[in-house]
C-alpha cells in the first residue's frame, strides 16, 4: 500500500482561490481512494515532488513553524493509515479491500459525537483527581464555551479547534464576558488542558490549538502595608461579624496560605513541638505537604476560637470578600488606588478606594510583601507559600522590591565612609 498527499485540484466549474484542501490518496491494489484531511495550504508552500509542505527557506519564522507542524500532522495521518491497515489485517487476514477502505475512511470521518458530551466525559474523569475549586473552574469553562458556540452559531468539534478559533474565543471572553487578559489566558489554559486530554485519550489527532500562545500582564499587587495590618489587628469593630472576618483575613496574612486552605482547616492540623506551634497540612491545589510556623498574632487569633468546633469561622468565598471590604472601609482604607489591567491587549486604568479592591487573596500577597520587606529570604517565603520562583515574581510589589534594593544599596555603599570627595 502507498500513501501520498495531493492538493485539491481545480475543476471545470470551479477554480480554487487561496488555500487548497490537502487530500490523502491511498493506493491499495485493487482499491485506490482518497480521504480528505482537515488541513489546507497555499500552493506556494507545497512541494509537488515530495507531496509535503515546504518546511525550509522562510523569512517568516512563524510561517516556517506552521509548515513544520503541518508536515508533522501529515506524517501522523499517514502513520494512522498504515497502523489501521496492519491492525485490520491482523484481526482478519482475509478482509476484502473495499471493507478495509470503509474502515480507513471512517477513521478520518468528521466527529459525529457532541463536543459537550466529550467535555462531560472529561469532567467525570477529573472529578476525583482535582480540587473542588479546580473542578468548578472546568465547569465554568464549559459554560463559557456553550455561550460562545451559541453566540456565533458554531458547532464546536475537538477535531477542528485551531489557533484562529482560540483567538476568537479569547476575544469573546474580553469583549462579551468582560474578562481581563490574565484571567482570559488562564481560562484558555483550561481549554488547552481539556484538548490535551482528548489527544491523550486518542479521541482526536488534532493539536493545532497548541499554536495559540498567551502572554500574561504583570498586574498591580494590592496588599496591606505593615501599618494597615497593625491597625486592623488592634481595631475594635462595630460588629462581631466584621471582627470574625478580620480574624480569618489576618490569619491568611500571617501564614501566606490560600483561602481554600482555611475552608478545610481543622484542629487536628495544629501541632506543638516544645515552645513552637505549627500548622501541618497538605495543600489542596499542589498536594504539597506544608509545615507553617505560627507566630504570636496567629496564635492569639486561634485562641479566640479554642472552644469552637473549628479553628476559624467558616465563610464561602463570595460572602467573605463582600464582608472584607466592610472591614477595610471601617479601618479607613479609603485612599484612592490606580490599577492597570489589560483587556484585548489594551491597558485599562481604574481608580477606586483601596477597600474596594482588597479580597481574600490579598492576605497571601500581604504576607509575601511584608515578609520580603523585613528581610525574610525568598527561599523561606517560597517554602511557606509553596510558590515557584516564577509565581513569586507575580506576588512581589515593585515598590517593595525597589525600596529594599535602595536600602541594601545604601547599606553597601555607606560602608565606604573613608572615600575622599572628588571635585
Amino acid at each position: 500500500m502507498k500513501v501520498k498527499f495531493y492538493l485539491q485540484r481545480d475543476t471545470k466549474k470551479r477554480e480554487i482561490v487561496g488555500d487548497r484542501r490537502i487530500y490523502c490518496y491511498i493506493y491499495d491494489t485493487p482499491e485506490s481512494y482518497e480521504v480528505p484531511t482537515r488541513e489546507k495550504v497555499s500552493g506556494k508552500n507545497w512541494d509537488k515532488k515530495k507531496c509535503r509542505p515546504i518546511t525550509t527557506g522562510y523569512k517568516n519564522k512563524d510561517e516556517q513553524r506552521e509548515m513544520k507542524a503541518l508536515s508533522n500532522y501529515l506524517n501522523s495521518f499517514e502513520a494512522v493509515v498504515n497502523k489501521t491497515r496492519i491492525e485490520q489485517l491482523t484481526i482478519n487476514p482475509f478482509i476484502l479491500p473495499h471493507e478495509l477502505k470503509q474502515i480507513i475512511k471512517a477513521k478520518f470521518s468528521p466527529d459525529k459525537s457532541n463536543f459537550f458530551t466529550t467535555y462531560d466525559e472529561y469532567l467525570e474523569d477529573k472529578k476525583n483527581s482535582v480540587t473542588p475549586g479546580t473542578y468548578q473552574k472546568y465547569t465554568n469553562i464549559k459554560n463559557i464555551l456553550q455561550d460562545f458556540a451559541k453566540r456565533y452559531r458554531l458547532t464546536l468539534s475537538i477535531h477542528s479547534i485551531d489557533r484562529p478559533l482560540m483567538n476568537k474565543l479569547k476575544l469573546y471572553m474580553n469583549t462579551e464576558k468582560n474578562i481581563a487578559d490574565n484571567s482570559a489566558y488562564k481560562n484558555m489554559a483550561f481549554v488547552k488542558t481539556f484538548l490535551n486530554w482528548c489527544f491523550e485519550e486518542q479521541k482526536t489527532d488534532n493539536q493545532r490549538y497548541l499554536k495559540f500562545k498567551g502572554k500574561t500582564f504583570q498586574n498591580d499587587v494590592i496588599h496591606l502595608s505593615l501599618q494597615e495590618e497593625e491597625k486592623m489587628f488592634r481595631h475594635k469593630f462595630s460588629s462581631d461579624k466584621l471582627s470574625r472576618v478580620r480574624d480569618v483575613f489576618l490569619f491568611l496574612c500571617y501564614t501566606g496560605q490560600r483561602f481554600s486552605e482555611i475552608v478545610k482547616f481543622t484542629w487536628s492540623e495544629i501541632q506543638t513541638e516544645g515552645d513552637h506551634t505549627y500548622w501541618s497540612f497538605t495543600q489542596a491545589k499542589t498536594k504539597k505537604k506544608m509545615y507553617i510556623p505560627l507566630m504570636p498574632k496567629a496564635l492569639i487569633i486561634l485562641n479566640k476560637y479554642k472552644d469552637a468546633d473549628r479553628p476559624l469561622p467558616h465563610y464561602i468565598s463570595q460572602k467573605f470578600n463582600e464582608y472584607l471590604k466592610e472591614v477595610c472601609k471601617e479601618i479607613g482604607m479609603t485612599q484612592s488606588i490606580k490599577t492597570t489591567r489589560q483587556k484585548a491587549g489594551k491597558d485599562i486604568e481604574e481608580i477606586k478606594p483601596k477597600y474596594e479592591i482588597i479580597a481574600s487573596h490579598s492576605g497571601r500577597r500581604t504576607f509575601v510583601n511584608i515578609a520580603y520587606a523585613h528581610g525574610m529570604s525568598e527561599s523561606t517565603i517560597k517554602f511557606i507559600t509553596g510558590f515557584s520562583a516564577e509565581v513569586m515574581k507575580i506576588y512581589l510589589d515593585r515598590d517593595v522590591i525597589s525600596k529594599k534594593a535602595n536600602d541594601e544599596m545604601r547599606m553597601a555603599y555607606n560602608k565606604e565612609s573613608n572615600l575622599q570627595q572628588i571635585i
